[in-house]
């Protein structure tokens, strides 16, 4: 799996071998002149060096064109060379542009997440989609990467700039997706380009880029529409490389965020299945990739990736946000839908994926409502569900013994890989927790309320007062009468 290499590493090496630049300017043909003057001027721990950029020739940026006429041989314009794109590029139609473009150490060639990507927009539509290898200046040091990006988004935006000028294109064809540096080359395109459609930031590079001026990182001014999926948002000091800086319309946190289900394995584990070098990258990098993944598999699934509007990871892992009620629900991916925000207005959204193919899961919400009669009881809880088209296995609702007081609710989650259609019944087991295996006793329950996100519709089953016997489950098939 071609990665992202290890950041940390690449910061440590940018600080011994960083690029001082004698001048405080740079300038090249076409894209214009780069400076370290304010805001770039800004440092931080995380940007302790300030380098100019390379030149184009240095970085030998190209642009790849595939379509559906041609999906595996690339048409290759050279950045440098904007002017030839009626030769290069000969015949080219108006139709959306979906530009890629990879981060750091990444090679255009052998990164297999690059043609699988565009493998997966050419199935879904009668897209143009273009390729951004800037190979030759994403390499060591780090803080020089950094620095070409600004070069590389120019050079994007000089070439979008140019196709609506001179072949018919307007801004709103444009969408560019990019993966942590290039999130942030997507952003610098979008500033010189007036009514950029959209961009989507795959986990956002971190260091260098995190708490600075909205000039020099991802914006949401950045196009209409900027949708971020932040999947590595600690920090670089703890092994991170993403950033959890909210810089988009719409932030996705799935999984919290970050530590994604599925890079938990140990570093012996990934060594033993990949190799030292290859398992060293997959344990380290993992999560920052995970967004690239996640990404590429909502192009064409089924399964629509939906997420809760939350204010915090607080609230979405007690509940209180995980409703659909009153369009608090987004998609995440490419199919993230452009809610209407009021002027300035920026929302974040949570939800949970699996640890492996496919990732996105269906949200099933279920509430418990103890009898008010009884005894306080501690235990394990179990569900399962049966829908009008699948059954889902019998799953634990909590990894702890779960505290139940009468007559309270408690809401619990039960993902599913599928949808399960609508439900029809659910099964509650219960296992008491006492010293040494005595003493088990009953739960009282009094409703189970099942709500399916993705359909904004839920059931309720009532069996006022049914006993579920340690070690035992009681399946509730009986739907509320409508006007309790």
């Amino acid at each position: 799996m071609q990665t992202v290499l290890v950041t940390l590493l690449a910061v440590l090496a940018a600080l011994t071998t960083a690029n001082y630049e004698e001048s405080n300017k740079v300038c090249y043909p076409d894209i214009g002149c780069f400076s370290n003057d304010p805001p770039f001027n800004m440092r931080n721990l995380e940007r302790p060096f300030l380098d100019l950029p390379e030149s184009p020739d240095v970085i030998g940026t190209q642009f790849q064109l595939f379509s559906r006429e041609q999906k595996t041989e690339e048409k290759v314009l050279d950045a440098r060379k904007v002017a030839d794109v009626k030769v290069v590029w000969e015949n080219l139609t108006r139709r959306p542009v979906k530009f890629i473009v990879h981060g750091f150490l990444d090679k255009t060639n052998s990164t297999s997440w690059i043609k699988d990507m565009k493998d997966e927009l050419l199935v879904q539509g009668d897209y143009h989609v273009i390729v951004v290898a800037w190979d030759g200046g994403n390499r060591f040091p780090y803080g020089v990467a950094a620095a070409n990006t600004r070069v590389v988004g120019a050079q994007i935006a000089f070439l979008i700039n140019a196709l609506i000028k001179e072949h018919g294109f307007q801004a709103g064809d444009f969408h560019i997706i990019g993966h942590s540096l290039g999130a942030h080359i997507a952003g610098y395109a979008g500033q010189l380009v007036p009514g950029l459609a959209r961009i989507s930031g795959l986990s956002p590079a971190g260091p260098y880029f995190v708490n600075t001026d909205p000039k020099i990182s991802l914006d949401p001014s950045d196009a209409k529409f900027v949708d971020v999926i932040h999947t590595d948002d600690k920090s670089i000091f703890q092994f991170s490389f993403g950033m959890s800086q909210a810089v988009g319309h719409l932030d996705f946190y799935p999984n919290f965020g970050h530590d994604q289900p599925g890079c938990d394995k140990s570093l012996f584990t990934d060594i033993k299945q990949y190799g030292l070098i290859d398992g060293v990258i997959e344990k380290i990098a993992c999560s920052h990739e995970r967004a690239i993944t996640l990404y590429t598999e909502s192009i064409n699934a089924r399964c629509p990736f939906l997420a809760y509007q939350c204010n915090s990871s607080d609230e979405f892992s007690n509940g209180i946000c995980r409703s659909c009620e009153k369009g608090n629900c987004a998609f995440m991916g490419f199919n993230a839908n452009e809610i209407k925000l009021s002027a300035g207005e920026r929302r974040t959204y949570y939800l949970t994926t699996s640890g492996q193919p496919p990732f996105c899961q269906y949200h099933n919400e279920i509430t418990i409502k103890v009898n008010k009669d009884g005894n306080s009881e501690k235990g394990i809880l179990t569900a399962v569900l049966e829908g009008e088209k699948l059954k889902s296995q019998n799953t634990k609702l909590s990894t702890d013994n779960v505290s139940l007081e009468p007559g309270k609710e408690y809401r619990f989650s039960l993902p599913t890989a599928s949808d399960l259609g609508e439900i029809k019944s659910v099964t509650i087991g219960w296992t008491s927790s006492s010293w040494f295996g005595f003493f088990k006793h009953p739960i009282s329950v009094d409703e189970v309320k099942i709500y399916r996100a993705e359909n904004d519709a839920s059931i309720r089953f009532c069996a006022e007062g049914q006993v579920i016997q340690s070690d035992e489950s009681f399946k509730f098939s009986d739907e509320c009468a409508k006007d309790d």
